[in-house]
């Protein structure tokens, strides 16, 4: 299914926080962005000469990828984290189980309850770890407390994995590899596995 076109109406609906008179995410400066258009394709999002958290902002919304999407993507930013949790704590296995619940809830494979256990797993790993538990924390988030509030959550809770990693020392790789999974996902050259 093709992605419906980003309006600037929905940016500033959205309320990015620069919205100072003449700053860029201003109408006029959102429609300079878009080349003079009033809408681009996610795709295009993807290609914006504005950072990668301002790009993940945008897409990372349900308008845009969808609730199911959103759910699943989270838990593909997290896992790709996860090696960093796992390296310091070898033996927790409690933040791959929820990011596997997150996955398994999002496919319809488990209902809420299963995956608030998953989520009540990941805190209890957060209290006894340090901030690299927070990726993982986000992604049953991201799945559970945020999207419980209906879908509308959904675009926020995906961005908050994301945004959890990103204020953890997150390099230009990661969000670079995090622009290129959602990049292949929009015009199908990555297949997704879920």
């Amino acid at each position: 299914m093709k992605p419906p076109e980003i309006t600037i109406h929905q940016i500033l609906a959205w309320r990015p926080c620069n919205m100072a008179p003449g700053e860029k995410y201003s109408r006029d400066g959102l429609r300079s962005l878009f080349g003079g258009r009033d809408s681009i394709t996610p795709l295009e999002v993807c290609d914006l000469p504005i950072s990668a958290v301002d790009r993940l902002w945008v897409l990372l919304h349900v308008e845009v990828l969808g609730e199911k999407t959103l759910r699943l993507l989270a838990a593909d930013f997290a896992e790709h984290v996860l090696p960093f949790y796992e390296s310091k704590y070898p033996g927790d296995l409690r933040p791959r189980k929820a990011i596997e619940a997150a996955r398994a809830f999002a496919r319809g494979e488990i209902d809420r309850e299963a995956l608030r256990k998953a989520h009540d797993a990941v805190i209890a790993a957060t209290n006894d770890a340090d901030a690299a538990t927070y990726a993982a924390t986000a992604t049953c988030s991201a799945a559970d407390t945020y999207a419980a509030n209906g879908t509308a959550d959904a675009g926020a809770a995906a961005y908050a994995a994301y945004a959890t990693y990103a204020a953890n020392d997150a390099t230009d790789a990661e969000r670079k590899w995090q622009i290129a999974r959602v990049r292949g996902l929009l015009d199908g050259s990555i297949p997704s596995e879920w």
